[in-house]
């Protein structure tokens, strides 16, 4: 990873020891591995602003200007947990399956 990074947000670990953090002016999540190496996972975000990691070494980012939480599991594999693309709103509602 060569670029300037501008701003860092959501900082979080898994258990395998890597380091994720959002850089939300190029859409992206990054990751160091123990070893110090920098790479960056194969997703593209709308203004994400968070992130946290389960257990289970799933990421979950707050894609904003997409209106949805996504999960990234420990294979790469993206799919939406909450809410709509396109669809912004305040109100609560079911978790997607």
């Amino acid at each position: 990873f060569t670029k300037k990074l501008v701003e860092v947000l959501g900082v979080d670990g898994d258990t395998r020891g890597n380091i994720y953090f959002l850089d939300p002016n190029r859409g992206k999540l990054r990751r160091v591995t123990p070893s110090g190496s920098f790479d960056t996972l194969n997703a593209k975000f709308r203004n994400p602003r968070g992130l946290c990691v389960d257990s289970q070494n799933n990421v979950y980012v707050a894609d904003t200007r997409n209106h949805r939480i996504r999960k990234i599991d420990p294979n790469g594999r993206i799919s939406d947990v909450a809410g709509e693309r396109n669809t912004p709103g305040n109100r609560d509602g079911p978790a997607l399956s």
